[in-house]
């Protein structure tokens, strides 16, 4: 969750303080969130150790253990959501501005 919101607003300082509303949203320069995470893809799934899914504009799908969610993911701000080791959503939420 922090390695997305750290791309987030890496994102928004790059792109005149706007935040992404979708995961195809681009930098001025063409790369997307996902690039600008530290793999240069989205942040590793620490349950399957696979690249994670992350859903935007709605919340992580119940029972997918890990999946990252932005909802809502607006142009002013956004919240981070994410799935526990048995796919429950976790009450432990990221947003702008922390």
């Amino acid at each position: 969750m922090h390695t997305l919101q750290v791309a987030l607003e890496d994102f928004s300082v790059q792109n005149e303080s706007f935040y992404p509303a979708s995961g195809s949203a681009t930098l001025p320069d063409g790369r997307t969130l996902a690039q600008l995470c530290p793999t240069g893809h989205n942040p590793v799934n620490p349950f399957t150790r696979e690249v994670s899914a992350v859903a935007f504009n709605a919340d992580p799908t119940p029972g997918r253990r890990g999946e990252l969610a932005v909802n809502p993911a607006l142009p002013a701000s956004y919240l981070i959501k994410a799935n526990g080791p048995v796919g429950d959503t976790l009450a432990f939420v990221l947003s702008s501005g922390q």
